[in-house]
């Protein structure tokens, strides 16, 4: 990629008569410092695979009881409430609590559009969350609450929250009598709202930590509160309200909302499983159908096809196994095999014109009582395998270089029941019976840069063990921007962004047209973001030139 260009002129100096240009050698160690050479790129993945973090744009709340005149329903049923999403929301979100009886249901609209109700999030006086994809953003529009659906409503309490920087849709809601409920994140910089209805009559407090939306001891016959909060870490979340006197009829719900991140660098095309007990023969003696084989498509765009392989295997070990596609052998990823997991394989540019044979053959082994297998294709890939592990127990650890990447792992075990994959992961296949063992594989993309955790979980777990490899993606890097530019004499120092593992050249051109020859080809990355590089112009014959233009390349 280029970055932008950059003049310098000698306005006094007359146009000399151009005569070729020969590149000389030059050592940049004697012309610059090592603190010099640095890296000369700014690289489009790191920033397009990251989360953009979720922003709170507005909120609002309200607290509506029922008087008695006229009898219920709710007097102001619907009930309309003005509010202003912001210029840049992406996403409307309402949090309802309610002292009602009847059918229902409750429908909220925003500028005459339906919110949707989270699924599982209703229950009891807890009626719920809503929320609202790319809500109206032209200033105040009317939020309607209508829950004439019910015979009865004796109040309602709600919060309405607008958010920027959020994914399309709701990763997860949930609702659990009592004072707290609890959700899976899936995602860093995740965005929480709940609410909390009972009938204690008091007022409810708020989840540590969170802000209160509002909270209230008389929504009716009943209290309330909602809250919501920002930047939640992935993983297992409580949400935990508070509530003076003795608890009846309460519940809590909450939903999750992830930040918005732009689609990662590699691309899953296909992917498909396959767990082959042995049923038919004793244990102890070899699987009936070795080698195993399968028809996968991996796609016409495919550039590799990995396989995660677990067995209860006996007599040899990992070495003993074949693994081809279209009868092209795929590669053992060193390092990723240990007990029952057998390993990661992958093979680069695989066969892309439809379904062909996937075949493993274990035929070297003395026992196989079962295997358990998954297999992906993706593009968008380097060539090869950045790393593999493997080590007893359900977890293993990675280190991704780069931000994007592809995490394949493979799980086995002797407890006798169906593992869980890691949270956040794609589950391949999972299963308590490949053989008398059992085992799972599951996959990440759009690994962050950085320690990559692959955790599976299981029951009673025994004689378990964990394998992982990580592939890269190919990085598209936009320009480099320079942003310096300075000429001492005939020294020049350009500036401009950079990361490390790319190798750029400086160019030089009169005219913007033709780009005659380079400074240096071959600039080495170093570390931190910007990079300063330092050329003498009499070292190419350019020190008498009117004008000169310079480039950056990757």
């Amino acid at each position: 990629m280029i970055a932008q260009l950059l003049t310098y002129l000698f306005p006094n100096k007359p146009l000399p008569h151009r005569k070729p240009l020969q590149k000389k050698s030059m050592n940049r160690k004697a012309l610059l410092p090592f603190c010099a050479l640095a890296a000369l790129t700014s690289i489009a993945l790191l920033s397009s695979v990251a989360a953009v973090p979720v922003t709170v744009l507005n909120q609002a709340s309200g607290v509506v009881v029922d008087t008695g005149s006229p009898p219920s329903p709710l007097e102001s049923n619907p009930y309309t409430f003005s509010f202003d999403a912001g210029a840049t929301a992406d996403k409307l979100i309402v949090a309802l609590s309610s002292e009602l009886s009847g059918p229902g249901p409750t429908v909220i609209t925003y500028n005459d559009v339906a919110l949707t109700p989270v699924a599982g999030t209703i229950n009891g006086k807890a009626q719920g969350i809503f929320y609202l994809d790319a809500p109206f953003t032209g200033g105040a529009a009317d939020l309607v609450i209508d829950m004439t659906g019910f015979t009865v409503v004796n109040g309602i309490g709600f919060g309405v929250t607008s958010i920027s920087g959020s994914a399309p849709g709701v990763s997860a809601g949930n609702v659990a009598a009592g004072t707290e409920v609890e959700l899976a994140v899936l995602a860093v910089d995740s965005f929480v709202i709940s609410n909390y209805a009972s009938n204690a009559g008091g007022i409810p407090t708020v989840p540590v930590g969170h802000v209160e939306l509002y909270s209230n001891g008389d929504i009716g016959s009943a209290d309330g509160a909602a809250a919501h909060v920002n930047g939640v870490a992935a993983g297992a979340f409580t949400v935990t309200y508070g509530q003076p006197g003795e608890l009846a009829g309460n519940h809590t719900s909450a939903a999750v909302f992830t930040p918005f991140a732009p689609p990662p660098p590699i691309t899953v095309l296909n992917s498909d499983s396959r767990v082959v007990p042995k049923n038919t023969l004793p244990l102890g003696e070899a699987l009936n159908e070795n080698p195993y084989t399968i028809s996968f498509d991996a796609g016409a765009t495919a550039d590799k096809l990995i396989v995660a392989l677990s067995s209860e295997a006996g007599g040899s070990d990992f070495t003993g196994i074949a693994i081809t596609y279209n009868d092209v052998a795929l590669t053992n990823v060193t390092g990723t095999n240990s007990n029952r997991v057998q390993g990661i394989w992958y093979l680069d540019n695989p066969f892309s014109g439809g379904g062909a044979d996937l075949v493993i053959d274990m035929s070297n082994f003395d026992v196989v009582n079962g295997i358990g297998f998954g297999v992906v294709s993706i593009a968008g890939s380097v060539p090869g395998v950045d790393s593999g592990t493997a080590a007893a127990g359900a977890e293993v650890s990675l280190t991704a270089p780069v931000a994007g990447s592809f995490v394949m792992s493979a799980y086995g075990s002797n407890a006798g029941n169906v593992p869980t994959v890691p949270i956040g992961h794609t589950q391949i296949y999972t299963n308590g019976n490949i053989g008398s063992a059992d085992g799972a594989a599951a996959y990440l993309n759009g690994a962050a840069e950085g320690a990559q955790m692959v955790t599976y979980t299981q029951t009673a777990a025994a004689a378990n063990s964990t394998g992982a490899a990580l592939f890269l993606p190919v990085i598209k890097p936009t320009a480099p921007t320079i942003t310096e530019f300075m000429l001492d004499g005939s020294n020049v120092t350009l500036g401009w962004t950079s990361r490390d593992k790319r190798f750029y050249t400086v160019r030089f051109s009169r005219d913007q047209v033709d780009w005659l020859g380079d400074i240096d080809d071959s600039i080495e990355p170093d570390d931190g973001d910007m990079t300063t590089y330092s050329f003498d112009l009499n070292v190419f014959g350019l020190g008498n030139e009117p004008r000169l233009f310079f480039r950056v390349d990757e």
